[in-house]
């Protein structure tokens, strides 16, 4: 009887312990060896635990509610299982972090301690620029220090909510003016330091600055033998203040793939191959909760070291308008997201991530393949970075052929010229900023890729898409989509006789960024 009644548990046990172990194979939390440093390797989801139809549900998500995505990476134990770029974004092409860079800046601070560069985080900021005439010098100034940098609690007065352009704005102040360090270190005192959370870009920069103080090495060139030469990341890009230091707060350019080996860096508790890069407890301190932000520009459930906290676990740095790197160790996943969404979308990231990512990850172990769900997966993928079908040519207006091969001279010492050939394409001639930009506009809704020398600072190239239409007899139209930016402009050009008015608006906050007359050259 005895044996019976232990059999019969016994089967129990069985019972309960198939659908747990159904469909599953050995633990796959590991790389076993491979990092990613030359590249990334793939996997299917369902090798790496995930469900390639829950992960394909939001792309068809995204595109039914026409969020402007540039790009999202999904990593799951080691391994790329998904990666997606909307058209007309690439792979091939690096895209602006914003304030992403902050949770970069966060790891050159731990590096100069290391190094001995930085006695503390505790040190007095003050006490670093010792040569600085400092204005509003009082004691709750004297003593700030890094770390009231690092978690945003610095007590100075400050606005910045997100509306950057806007002449209250002081992120906004701070870069119009002369000396950026100057401008922050200069403001007054609102309360005492480490009281309160207050998002402050400048606070971030003066870590950069610190950096740059304390090695003797601009950010880039510390941050590429530090960090980016052993996780194989290039072609960088880091725009700097006017006195030549590297934002601490924003402008890195870099490869979304490039992006989330750093996440896979953290996520590794900063070991890269047989290397501590970053040391263990600072990666364990930096993203823990520091400080709540009950009203945080970027998120609600709490700040660390420059990095915010997630609502469903894990960690992010995060950027305006949805630049996200997620890290989520307890689903051994990193995610990365490159955007261009206004602010009143700006947690859609997060929310796809806690919607369909996380519930996409359904166990440590592998799942059953599932080559529909898959192939209906890669089909999508292959479908977001496809241009559409060229549109029939269209009958230019009589006035294309009037103005075509004129320049005209502008107000802003801005010279335009245009030649139209066909109905396909033409190609504009725009003198801006002392360069001449000689670039190909589709007319037949296919963006023309070229490429556009110091379009954001001198010595920096970057790519941008031109596409263009006639929306009446005597107005063109041309949409510029900066590739590796999360800004597009509208420009518009409006033909009167020997006259033209030329606009050009920021499409993400409507901002018009150009409204000037000219006329034609004689």
């Amino acid at each position: 009887m005895k044996y019976y009644k232990a059999l019969f548990v016994l089967s129990l046990v069985l019972i309960l312990l198939i659908p747990l172990t159904a469909g599953c194979s050995a633990d796959v939390s590991s790389t076993d060896g491979y990092w990613p440093t030359e590249g990334w390797k793939t996997s299917t989801p369902e090798a790496q635990g995930m469900d390639s139809a829950k992960i394909n549900e939001m792309f068809n998500y995204i595109k039914l509610s026409k969020l402007d995505i540039h790009s999202i990476l999904i990593v799951r134990n080691g391994y790329l299982v998904t990666e997606g770029y909307f058209y007309p974004y690439r792979k091939e092409y690096r895209h602006i972090l914003n304030s992403a860079t902050k949770s970069i800046t966060s790891a050159l601070v731990v590096l100069a301690l290391e190094n001995g560069f930085i006695k503390s985080i505790d040190q007095k900021v003050v006490d670093i620029f010792p040569g600085m005439e400092i204005k509003n010098l009082d004691d709750r100034k004297k003593n700030m220090t890094i770390r009231h940098l690092l978690t945003m609690t610095a007590g100075l007065e400050w606005s910045e909510t997100g509306a950057y352009g806007a002449p209250y704005d002081s992120n906004t102040q701070m870069w119009a003016g002369e000396n950026q360090l100057q401008y922050l270190l200069d403001k007054p005192m609102k309360e005492e330091p480490g009281k309160s959370f207050y998002y402050n870009s400048g606070a971030s920069h003066a870590l950069s600055a610190i950096v740059q103080k304390t090695t003797g090495r601009a950010s880039l060139e510390y941050a590429t033998e530090r960090i980016f030469k052993p996780l194989g990341i290039s072609g960088i890009s880091w725009g700097t203040d006017k006195q030549g230091i590297n934002s601490g707060s924003s402008r890195i350019f870099m490869k979304p793939e490039d992006l989330a080996k750093y996440g896979l860096l953290y996520l590794n508790k900063g070991k890269w191959e047989d290397k501590q890069l970053i040391p263990e407890k600072w990666v364990e301190e930096s993203t823990r909760k520091q400080i709540d932000t009950p009203n945080g520009l970027a998120g609600r459930h709490g700040y660390g070291y420059q990095w915010w906290q997630n609502r469903f676990g894990g960690y992010s740095a995060r950027g305006f308008a949805g630049q996200y790197l997620f890290v989520v160790p307890e689903h051994n996943l990193v995610a990365v997201f490159t955007s261009g969404l206004a602010s009143d979308k700006f947690y859609a990231p997060e929310e796809l991530m806690e919607d369909y990512i996380i519930r996409a990850t359904k166990a440590t172990q592998a799942l059953n393949e599932n080559k529909a769900a898959y192939d209906e997966l890669t089909n999508t993928l292959a479908s977001l970075n496809k241009a559409p079908a060229p549109a029939p040519a269209a009958a230019l207006p009589e006035i294309a052929g009037q103005i075509s091969g004129n320049t005209y001279v502008m107000d802003n010492k801005e010279t335009y010229s245009f030649e139209f050939n066909d109905g396909n394409e033409c190609i504009m001639h725009w003198f801006c900023d002392g360069v001449m930009y000689d670039v190909k506009i589709g007319l037949d809704g296919i963006y023309r890729e070229n490429a556009m020398d110091a379009f954001y600072w001198k010595g920096m190239t970057t790519k941008a898409a031109f596409r263009g239409a006639w929306t009446d007899a005597d107005t063109f139209a041309v949409d510029l989509v900066p590739l590796e930016d999360c800004n597009t402009y509208r420009q518009e050009f409006r033909f009167n006789g020997s006259k033209l008015n030329a606009k050009m608006m920021q499409v993400l906050n409507r901002a018009v960024t150009t409204d000037t007359n000219g006329t034609v050259k004689e």
